[in-house]
This record gives C-alpha cells, structure tokens and sequence, in this order.
C-alpha cells in the first residue's frame, strides 16, 4: 500500500491525534476518513439540497412575459 509523509506542526498533530483517539481509530486511519470525506463531497448533493424541492412557487412563463412587456419573436423552423 502506498504511503504519504505529512509535516504537520506541533499543534496540529496534536489536535490530529486526539481526534483519531475520540473516534477510536488509529492516525492513519483517521486521516484516510477525512481525505476520502472531502474527496467523496464532490460527487454529493450538498447538505439540505433536497429540501429545496417544491420551495419555490410554479411561475408560468405567460406571466413572466406580460410583467416584462417583452414579446416572443417567430423561432426559425428547423
């Protein structure tokens, strides 16, 4: 398995180490969880992100059109 060398100052790997106590793991395993964590955010919804559904009102678009006074020009056929 490959390896990685972290410098980290003093207080900083104090702080590592007493949370990789708190959570019953060893170092390493602690800053495996964390860096697969962050790694693993990127292909997640952000959190509350499906309460979002249904938290806006429907608009309709002839509505929309009417407030801006904009008319709709002729599309090309394709």
């Amino acid at each position: 398995m490959p390896q990685l060398n972290l410098y980290l100052d003093p207080e900083t790997q104090k702080r590592a180490k007493e949370a990789a106590s708190r959570s019953g793991l060893s170092l390493s395993g602690w800053v495996r969880n964390q860096i697969s964590e962050v790694l693993d955010s990127d292909t997640k919804w952000p959190d509350g992100y499906a309460g979002l559904f249904g938290s806006l009102k429907h608009l309709e678009v002839d509505s929309i059109r009417q407030d801006a006074k904009t008319v709709d020009i002729p599309r090309e056929p394709l």
